[in-house]
């Protein structure tokens, strides 16, 4: 993990909002969609919070010990609700020396890099439709 510039964050986190967004609205095929045909409905961003807490479980077992706090204040909304979008805007915009100093901010970059776009090459393959 090589440690990013606040230019390379942003592009890079550029790049994660538009796949997330792009990904996140699509629906389950042959679970039903929104054009009003089955009757489960998921999208991909009904998995945010698993997401959020894969990232979480990760830093743990790779000791980096300030990512709970950051991730936590950036993207929690609730019990059982978090913002992938707020947390991929923290990351851009975060001025956090601990987390940067000590490459845990590269960690979260790593990781939702990595989730992210293994979700969006799972889905291509018209696992999900209705986009």
């Amino acid at each position: 993990m090589v440690t990013s510039s606040p230019a390379d964050r942003a592009d890079i986190v550029r790049d994660l909002s538009a796949l997330w967004a792009g990904v996140s609205r699509q629906h389950l095929a042959g679970q039903g969609c929104g054009c009003g045909f089955g009757g489960l409905i998921l999208q991909a961003s009904d998995f945010e919070l698993d997401i959020v807490e894969f990232l979480l479980y990760d830093a743990a077992k790779a000791g980096a010990a300030h990512v709970p706090r950051f991730v936590t204040a950036a993207a929690q909304r609730g019990a059982d609700r978090t913002s992938l979008q707020a947390l991929l805007r923290a990351i851009e915009t975060t001025e956090d020396a601990d987390l940067i100093g000590s490459g845990d901010l590269d960690f979260v970059i790593d990781r939702l890099r990595t989730t992210l776009s293994s979700i969006a090459e799972a889905h291509r393959k018209s696992r999900f439709s209705c986009a």
